[in-house]
């Protein structure tokens, strides 16, 4: 009788924890997915948030016949590691608990989701995608108000630190900022897939996908625009096949270097057609790029491609060794910024990161027919690692795995 007593009681535990578990996951993705609910989050709370579901996905993922997946995860935190010998190096060494503070409040997203594909807590993957999904429609909603009424608001976000004034202003707005913006570039071919598919609403899917134009237009994020209408052509392809997928991005870079004149004068028709001045000064930038000839201009753009140059130019200057110093890289790109800094060790920290990604959230389900859209979702983040200082792992460590998951149980299929 005890026993059974036991049982009961030990089930009603379990419950508990499991709805705490659930509340502090929900508010710790808010905090990332809301700008203003991380903003009014008081910093005590985020701290028990985080010390508590460390602690409770760690003890998930351990009774999991596949907790080696944590310890692959982990290898995401190559080129973070390097950094932290960087500042060792540099005579920086406090640095580096801050640091990697830093880097496990990302990591910990993977974490939560990596907790939730035991057997128990599988059936709730599928809500939390739609959470993530419906969090994010919210700060696009208000991104785009937030845009009108402080025009470039998510461009400037980018350029603020957590401690100006108008930083405040703009979070507590809701107002989504550089990361958001190519994080809704990357969800894109997911959102395509969802449509051909009827996994999701045909109103919502296609409103989703015009608000997501609209966000990175409204924010006058170039690059963005670029990959959002690269990645709108899926919609043309029947079915987004691995071999589809390459095939489109050979050919793509293939126009790219073959027909650069051409693509020029369309980016100088745009340039003048366009009225809004930030759009029309960067096509006219990338213009004369494709072409080779310079031209400064006031829209940051002439600045990024001096700043990747600074990055190759540290890398060649060492022969390849890197710097390991506190000697300043361009600081506008993952992998050209590793490069600069820790040399062909970098290179490898870069290409252990991505086949990490591949290994843990593509591979899986690569006889799944939503495949093909993963990996384009895949190749955009990695040439924008190029582009850009960010590796885009909530994407890889949340949105990819929410994605699968949740298209596998659709289909009734298992992983």
């Amino acid at each position: 009788m005890n026993s059974v007593h036991n049982g009961v009681g030990r089930g009603n535990i379990d419950k508990v924890n499991d709805f705490i578990f659930d509340v502090f996951a929900g508010m710790y993705f808010l905090n990332k997915l809301l700008p203003a609910f991380g903003y009014y989050l008081p910093g005590t709370v985020f701290l028990v948030l985080f010390a508590y579901l460390i602690l409770f996905s760690l003890s998930g993922i351990n009774a999991m016949p596949k907790e080696g997946n944590f310890l692959n995860m982990l290898l995401l935190l190559s080129v973070a590691v390097l950094t932290c010998v960087k500042f060792v190096f540099g005579g920086k060494a406090t640095n580096v608990p801050i640091y990697l503070y830093g880097e496990m409040q990302v990591i910990l997203y993977g974490m939560i989701v990596l907790s939730y594909q035991s057997k128990e807590r599988e059936a709730k993957i599928k809500k939390l995608f739609s959470f993530v999904l419906i969090n994010y429609v919210i700060t696009g909603v208000t991104t785009i108000i937030g845009n009108i009424k402080y025009p470039q608001a998510s461009r400037f976000l980018a350029t603020f630190s957590s401690s100006d004034y108008l930083y405040g202003v703009y979070t507590k707005n809701n107002i989504g900022g550089f990361t958001f913006v190519y994080e809704l570039v990357l969800i894109v071919p997911l959102i395509i897939y969802m449509l051909k598919k009827k996994r999701i609403n045909l109103l919502i899917g296609v409103s989703i996908l015009f608000m997501i134009g609209i966000i990175i237009i409204n924010a006058e994020y170039t690059t963005a625009l670029l990959f959002y209408i690269i990645s709108l052509m899926t919609i043309l392809v029947h079915n987004l096949t691995l071999g589809k997928t390459v095939g489109l991005f050979s050919v793509l870079a293939a126009v790219m270097f073959s027909a650069s004149s051409f693509l020029s004068n369309v980016f100088l028709k745009l340039s003048v057609s366009i009225n809004n001045p930030m759009f029309s000064t960067r096509f006219k930038y990338i213009a004369y790029s494709l072409i080779g000839k310079s031209m400064r201009d006031d829209s940051g753009v002439g600045d990024r491609m001096d700043l990747y140059k600074k990055s190759l130019d540290l890398f060649a200057e060492s022969k390849g060794m890197g710097v390991w110093n506190e000697r300043s890289v361009g600081g506008h790109s993952f992998i050209f910024d590793a490069m600069g800094s820790f040399g062909i060790i970098g290179i490898i920290a870069v290409i252990i990161v991505y086949f990490t990604v591949y290994e843990l959230y593509l591979k899986p389900y690569k006889n799944k027919e939503f495949y093909g859209y993963m990996v384009w979702s895949y190749l955009v983040a990695v040439v924008l690692a190029f582009l850009n200082p960010k590796a885009y792992y909530f994407f890889f460590m949340v949105m990819l795995p929410l994605f699968a998951i949740s298209m596998s149980d659709d289909l009734g299929e298992s992983k």
